[in-house]
């Protein structure tokens, strides 16, 4: 579903479950305990359909978040960035968001914040040539 449009996945990776935390597991768990039987994980008030994200935004979100709030392909692109930079690797990053082709995670949603990552991952790489004495000072140079 999205906005008010139900129907099938797109892909056969767009079924099945989403790994979350473990404190967000708790609160949606409490959530789906107080839902009275609920079709939808998140029901409108009014009418008993599933929640509309847009009317949740205006009235939940930009509130706390004003400006700094990009939407929800936003939001997905930072999950896949943080992941990205605390080493998840690309194509677990693309299970999590449930895309059929890890191409498009690394294309679209993997965002680079600066060149302090490129200067990172070249640290990390003199470390570990380092660390196996591959680099000492001064190279000779072959014959």
């Amino acid at each position: 579903m999205w906005r008010r449009d139900v129907g099938q996945a797109k892909t056969r990776e767009s079924k099945g479950s989403v790994p979350v935390i473990a404190p967000l597991k708790k609160v949606l768990d409490a959530h789906r305990g107080s839902s009275n039987g609920a079709v939808w994980i998140f029901q409108g008030t009014k009418n008993g359909f599933a929640l509309n994200l847009d009317n949740l935004t205006g009235r939940e979100i930009r509130p706390v978040l004003g400006d700094r709030w990009h939407g929800w392909h936003a939001f997905r692109r930072g999950i896949a960035t943080v992941l990205f930079g605390l080493g998840v690797d690309a194509e677990v990053a693309s299970m999590i968001l449930r895309h059929s082709d890890s191409a498009v995670t690394r294309r679209h949603y993997i965002k680079l914040q600066s060149h302090k990552e490129g200067a990172a991952a070249m640290r990390r790489l003199e470390k570990s040539l380092v660390g196996k004495g591959q680099l000492r000072g001064k190279q000779k140079r072959p014959k």
